[in-house]
């Protein structure tokens, strides 16, 4: 258990930290979409290290709850971290930062 932990959160340490997504941020709308955009990446990343704690309980005995319950509580906040890292990227950045100008229909 502890290895795979190992192994997911350096996963997961390595999505964040890709290098594109936090060097495009430039004005004041991408800047406060990202940072709120972060409120889902916190707080899956807060309830994948409690969701192990929650599953070390079920293997140990400590606790009544099912497995595949248990199961739940670590793999559900990985999906919700994944899926925020990606929303921000595609959204905050790709659509926000990259976007081509628009070009005027009437001549100057």
């Amino acid at each position: 258990m502890a290895a795979l932990t190992l192994v997911v959160t350096a996963a997961l340490w390595w999505i964040y930290f890709w290098p594109p997504h936090h060097t495009e941020i430039g004005g004041l709308r991408a800047s406060i979409g990202y940072g709120y955009g972060h409120y889902f990446v916190f707080a899956a990343a807060a309830a994948f290290s409690a969701g192990i704690e929650v599953e070390i309980d079920v293997l140990t005995g400590k606790s009544e709850l099912h497995e595949p319950w248990a199961a739940f509580t670590y793999t559900v906040p990985v999906a919700v971290f994944v899926f925020s890292v990606w929303l921000i990227m595609i959204v905050i950045v790709a659509v926000l930062v990259w976007r081509p100008p628009v070009e005027s229909r009437f001549p100057a």
